[in-house]
């Protein structure tokens, strides 16, 4: 890896420790603001329902939840988080009745971020890209196989 995108992992890092927000804290670094397009609430259809993801600053982590909901009933629902830890950042998965999984970042760029396990079935590669304001492509995939979900910002963080 370049020492560039180490860089940006490390920037990445220091955000993802720094995203507690308080009254007294500095104005928030470019990283931080790069990836305040991923909080708040989005929304898109999937199968027969649809699917949202809502993400959230808590400690010092990026917190998510995730749920597919067909005529009111949520069919899927998982755990998410994006955080720092020895060896780089981290988006951890716990899927419902699933044990959990870790992704390590090994892209940030504006508007989009990747992380990898290839150890993984599936999905070996999580990445989410910003569409304009307003939208958001999140593709879960492996070699053989990919999901895309399109969703829209429905609540702001």
């Amino acid at each position: 890896m370049s020492p560039r995108g180490h860089a940006r992992i490390l920037s990445l890092a220091l955000c993802t420790l720094g995203c507690a927000a308080s009254p007294r804290r500095a104005p928030a670094s470019p990283p931080r603001v790069a990836l305040s397009w991923l909080r708040g609430a989005w929304c898109g259809p999937m199968r027969d329902g649809e699917f949202c993801e809502t993400w959230r600053d808590e400690g010092d982590a990026l917190v998510g939840d995730g749920a597919l909901r067909v005529q009111g009933s949520v069919r899927f629902s998982e755990r998410l988080r994006i955080e720092a830890r020895p060896g780089g950042v981290f988006y951890v998965a716990t899927p419902e009745g699933e044990g959990t999984t870790a992704f390590r970042l090994t892209r940030a760029g504006d508007g989009e971020v990747l992380f990898e396990n290839p150890a993984h079935d599936f999905p070996t590669r999580i990445r989410y890209r910003r569409e304009g304001d307003d939208g958001l492509v999140a593709e879960v995939e492996n070699d053989a196989r990919r999901s895309t979900f399109r969703l829209r910002r429905r609540s702001a963080p």
